[in-house]
């Protein structure tokens, strides 16, 4: 309290072998239990800008940010939740620059505009949009629903001609997908992964 003179003792055990003269202790009063969670955060949180790609890398951020903090505490401080909502609706209209297609019909999303569409990049989209938090609206039939049926589109399923069932990527992708020696699994790992994920937590109800 301003002016309070109140004063309060207390006694801190030293661990065993400690040096002498080493020791220091730190004592940090905060006004509120989210004070030292937010102030790291908060550097994360920013406005996302950028090419396809960085743009979206901004806005899995802020929504993974958002997420562990909601995970944690039941209200988060009103400038954070402010700055968090406004950033994840000015990335995703942003990233709906770099979207190929019109309304349900996806063909994907390009790194840059007019570029080719990268399999990788609608992936991610279609994974993070998935899990915007509830409160941030998401058109169902361009974000969500008709990304996934571009991405299904994507599945060669086995037959009597492909003796496997394997998933086709076209466009850029980061290096691990293009040049590694198991560059195919870990795309048709990374690929299965986001459509399983969207699957169980599709807010849109279409499968």
């Amino acid at each position: 309290r301003p002016g309070s003179q109140d004063k309060t003792v207390l006694t801190v055990e030293l661990p065993d072998g400690f040096i002498p003269g080493s020791h220091k202790l730190k004592l940090v009063a905060v006004g509120d239990i989210l004070g030292e969670a937010v102030s790291g955060i908060s550097s994360l949180i920013q406005l996302p800008s950028g090419c396809g790609e960085q743009n979206m890398h901004k806005v899995a951020i802020n929504v993974f940010s958002a997420n562990y903090i909601t995970s944690l505490y039941e209200q988060v401080p009103e400038n954070l939740d402010y700055n968090i909502k406004h950033n994840l609706n000015i990335g995703l209209q942003q990233q709906f620059a770099y979207r190929k297609g019109s309304g349900s019909y996806s063909q994907g999303y390009s790194v840059f505009r007019g570029g080719d569409s990268s399999d990788w990049l609608t992936a991610f989209v279609h994974k993070v949009v998935n899990m915007f938090p509830e409160e941030v609206y998401v058109p169902c039939t361009t974000a969500l629903n008709g990304d996934r049926q571009f991405l299904l589109r994507r599945i060669n399923y086995a037959s009597n001609s492909e003796p496997t069932t394997t998933v086709r990527k076209f466009g850029w992708s980061p290096y691990q997908y293009n040049y590694h020696e198991s560059k195919d699994m870990y795309w048709n790992s990374y690929f299965l992964i986001a459509l399983l994920e969207t699957y169980e937590t599709n807010r849109c109800k279409q499968t």
